[in-house]
């Protein structure tokens, strides 16, 4: 026979706790169940970005390196960007100074 958390919960407070009126045992248990299924969200898999996170740790490593390499791809093409505009605005400033001291 197979027990639930309830029936696990309500057989705990029935040996521990003599004494009781049947509303705080009753409290007691729906706390319990409450914590049970607490627990077993905590081991459901995870949604990060709308995906699940994959059970295995290798799976995981090889998705984040992925992203990462993507990041630091996006970094660099951002960077280049910059440092183009920079020399275009420092040539052209040059150019503009030549022009109005010539």
């Amino acid at each position: 026979m197979i027990w639930s958390a309830e029936d696990v919960a309500r057989a705990t407070m029935r040996r521990q706790a003599p004494g009781l009126d049947a509303e705080e045992v009753a409290g007691k248990v729906a706390e319990a169940v409450r914590r049970e299924r607490e627990t077993q969200q905590l081991h459901a898999p995870v949604r990060v970005g709308g995906e699940l996170v994959p059970d295995n740790p290798v799976g995981l490593a090889e998705r984040w390196a992925a992203r990462h390499a993507a990041w630091r791809q996006e970094q660099r093409d951002a960077r280049d960007e910059l440092r183009a505009q920079v020399w275009l605005s420092a040539e052209v400033s040059r150019r503009l100074r030549a022009t109005l001291l010539a």
